[in-house]
């Protein structure tokens, strides 16, 4: 079974050349790196049958491969009806036209964000809100630059299963909706 060294390893050697790699398909640099988040879950929840794979590499490149195919999949056919899915999903009946939806939606997000233990949380709005490099909050906090990354990991797995439980649909389909 891969260990937390490991797979901070693997991350640290691959997390950019993937979002990279993401990011050729859905030329979105939010949603890439959204996506590459998934992936890197995928893989530390999957880290028992890892195992058996001869190349990692190849693997975790196939993975993303995968995994943004199916998200443009679900991401198109939200688009193809959207309005459909709109309407049909309550909670995001006048998203577009209301601000008060949005200022609910992002309420929900920050809820989400204070259940969070506060490091992580400071760590999430230093990467996500102010845009620093996980090498500037590495710095800045004095910690590894690996321990950002895995805060990073555990704070957008919570937001996903968050945004899963209460909307019904993936978090990379939230942010495309929210950010839209």
């Amino acid at each position: 079974m891969m260990k937390s060294r490991d797979f901070e390893r693997l991350y640290s050697l691959y997390y950019a050349s993937v979002r990279d790699f993401i990011k050729k398909y859905v030329y979105s640099a939010t949603l890439a790196e959204d996506l590459t988040q998934e992936v890197f879950i995928k893989v530390w929840d999957q880290r028992d049958r890892l195992e058996d794979v001869t190349y990692l590499k190849t693997y975790l490149f196939s993975m993303a491969r995968n995994h943004t195919f199916t998200a443009l999949k679900t991401i198109s056919r939200s688009k193809e009806s959207l309005n459909n899915m709109v309407c049909e999903i309550p909670v995001l009946q006048t998203f577009a036209d209301d601000d008060m939806q949005v200022k609910e939606y992002m309420d929900f997000i920050t809820q989400v964000l204070e259940r969070i233990p506060a490091r992580s949380r400071t760590i999430f709005k230093l990467c996500r809100e102010e845009g620093k490099s996980y090498a500037e909050v590495a710095e800045n906090l004095g910690i590894s630059k690996n321990a950002i990354k895995n805060h990073m990991v555990g704070t957008m797995k919570i937001l996903k299963n968050a945004v899963e439980d209460r909307f019904g649909i993936p978090l990379s389909v939230f942010l495309y909706i929210l950010l839209k």
